[in-house]
Formats: C-alpha cells, structure tokens, sequence
C-alpha cells in the first residue's frame, strides 16, 4: 500500500506541475500565434480582388491538369499491384507495398477530385479489397503480417470523407472492427494500431454525415491543435496536415453545427479574454500556421495555410501551380525516380529530400504527391 501511495505522490507532485507548465506554454503559444493571425487576415490585399479571375483557365492550371493526366495514366499502367499504388525498382519489382494504403487513398482522393472518374472508380475498388473479414484493415492484400499503423488508418478515413460507393458499409465494418480490437484497429501493437482520440472525432463524425452511428467508443475529440504543436517536420508532420484537410473536408460534407470537441475547448475559458477572440474559430487556422513553420518550403503546407486564411486566391494558385510545375521532382513526360529526388512522396519528408537526388536512377515513384498537389490547387473551395 506504501509502495502505490508512493507512486502516487510522484505522480502528484512530479506529473501534475509538469502538465500545468505544458498547457500554459501552449496556451501563451496559442495566444501569439493567433494574434499574428489576426494581423495577417487584416493585411493590404489579403482578402482583394484576384487579377485572375480563374485558375483553371491560365495557362498554369491547363498545364497542371494535363501533367496531371499523363502521371495518372502513367501509374495507371506501371505502378500498381492489385489495383492499389506501389513503387518499383530497376527490375521492376514493385517496392513499399506495405505503404499502399496510405497512398493508394491519397490517390483516390485526387483522381476523384482532378475528375478522373475512369481511374477513380477501380481505385476505390482495389482500397476495399485490403480488408479481410479476418484481419481487418491491411497495408495492402499482401502485408497481411505487417501491422496497421497511424498513418495508413488516416489514410482510410481520408478516402472515406470523398462518401464513395458503398462508404457507409465500409464504416459499418470498421466500427465493427474496431470493437472486436478493443479499441484498436488491427491486432497491431499500442503505438501503431490504438484508435486515437482524435481518429475516433474523424470516424464519428463522417459517419454522423453518411448516416451511420458513431464508433461508440469513449475519448473521441480532435487533437489537431497539440499534434501542429509538437509536429517537428518529419512524417508526422504530414499526418497533422492530412487531419487539418480532413477537418476542412467533413465540415464541408456536414453543414451542423454539433461538432466533435477539441482540446481548445479546454483552454477556450481561459484563452478567450486574453486573445480577446473566440479561439475556437482559429483552431485550424492556428494549426495550419504552426504547422507550416515546421517546414516553410513544403508546397502542401503552404497551399493549407493559405487556404486556413481564406487567402487562396486565383493569383496564389498560380504562384504555387509554377513552383509545383518547376520543381526537378516531377519531370514532365515521365514518373519521377529517386534520381529526381530523395524522397518517394516529398510532402511527408523534409522539403531538402525532394531537392536531393542519386544516380543512376534506381527506383520509380508513382507520383501521387504530384497527383494530390495538383488534386488541391486545381479544386474550388
């Protein structure tokens, strides 16, 4: 009993100061940031007219579309396996098949919204196929023995907010999964496979839209905000940026005002008379802008940033859409290769590994970043 009582105490004297010092270094963060952010929603030109009037119609968003297309076709025809997106060496051996979930659902997000309904359709089709009633949610058909992760969950529900055929099956089975787990969403270990609070926000809510109930499961709030906070530029930094997307993407699809909570909601009290803002309007937008200064040059946090102040105007489309167009990691006429760029999807990794290149070319990439870049740039919000 001394023993318990001891750790106790530890946790009470050592823990709980600790947990205080963190929530008022982010609240002051917090507080900063938006300040800032209210002063750049209030700058000369912000919010004015576009000299452009429409994106798609320059000579920038023409040629998007149509590199779009050709690197479409392009992992259409070479780099798929069952359907769903894989990489491949100099032999052509496909490679990061255990990484297909993930990107074969960025994939089918940005053919759905580039228009690709050709390619789109059998994309969804092959994304369904890597569940077994037995195992859940695989990588892809042949990982069976490679544990979900976080990231290839995200990617999931990030297919799911585009409400394909048969999505309210899909979540059915899901939750379905999800309790038969106990709370996780395969067999994997804590890390790797445990429903997050937040992942749980993502499902209850898409599900709410679609017609379905929720996980059921208790701790489902957003932690979008804490996950920019502590985001330090390296993958996980990508899965922030894909959640501030997906928020993005079910308040479009849900039109109510009930929303899953927030950690803000438990600041909010506290942080509202000091900012002398209503902070859970900029919970987003703070998230965005934190988020971008892990990592400045990378062109899908920046394009998220604008859009979290309403900046993203025709002229800024152009901007980004001649940088993305320009850059040595998307060759025009071909897929890109790790001659092109270090890294296999340049929006997940630090802006210097899609600058950095080996010779000779000794594997291909399916160019999905190029096709998800192009995907946001070229949609109407």
């Amino acid at each position: 009993m001394r023993k318990k009582n001891n750790i106790f105490m530890f946790a009470r004297w050592v823990l709980a100061p600790a947990a205080v010092l963190v929530t008022c270094i982010f609240i002051t963060h917090f507080i900063v940031v938006t300040n800032g952010i209210r002063k750049l929603e209030r700058g000369v030109g912000l919010r004015a007219k576009s000299l452009v009037t429409d994106f798609h119609a320059t000579t920038e968003g023409q040629a998007l579309l149509n590199r779009a297309r050709i690197y479409a076709d392009l992992s259409q025809s070479t780099h798929l396996l069952d359907g769903m997106v894989v990489d491949r060496d100099e032999s052509g051996k496909a490679i990061h098949e255990c990484d297909s979930l993930l990107f074969s659902s960025l994939r089918y997000v940005a053919l759905t919204k580039l228009g690709f309904i050709d390619l789109a359709v059998p994309a969804w089709e092959a994304i369904k196929k890597s569940r077994t009633p037995a195992d859940g949610w695989l990588r892809h058909p042949r990982c069976p023995q490679t544990p979900l992760s976080r990231d290839m969950t995200l990617g999931l529900l990030v297919s799911l907010s585009q409400n394909p055929p048969d999505a309210a099956h899909i979540l059915e089975v899901t939750r379905g999964d999800v309790h038969r787990f106990d709370g996780y969403i395969s067999n994997g270990p804590f890390y790797l496979s445990f429903f997050s609070p937040g992942f749980r926000a993502a499902f209850d809510e898409m599900a709410l839209v679609i017609g379905q109930p929720s996980s059921g499961l208790a701790m489902s709030f957003w932690t979008t905000e804490f996950d920019a906070w502590t985001a330090n530029g390296d993958y996980r930094s990508h899965l922030v940026a894909l959640t501030i997307w997906l928020e993005y993407e079910i308040e479009h699809m849900a039109q109510w005002e009930n929303r899953s909570g927030s950690m803000i909601d438990l600041i909010a009290p506290l942080v509202d008379p000091l900012a002398e803002v209503n902070v859970r309007n900029f919970r987003l937008t703070w998230s965005a802008q934190s988020l971008l200064r892990t990592d400045p040059d990378n062109l899908f946090f920046q394009w998220l940033a604008l859009r979290s102040i309403g900046a993203l105007t025709p002229d800024r489309r152009v901007a980004l859409a001649k940088r993305l167009l320009a850059m040595p990691a998307f060759p025009e006429m071909r897929l890109p290769a790790n001659c092109d760029r270090r890294a296999d999807y340049v929006w997940q990794r630090p802006s210097g590994q899609s600058r950095e290149r080996r010779h000779p070319c000794t594997e291909a990439f399916a160019g999905t970043d190029f096709l998800w870049m192009s995907a946001m740039l070229l949609e109407n919000d």
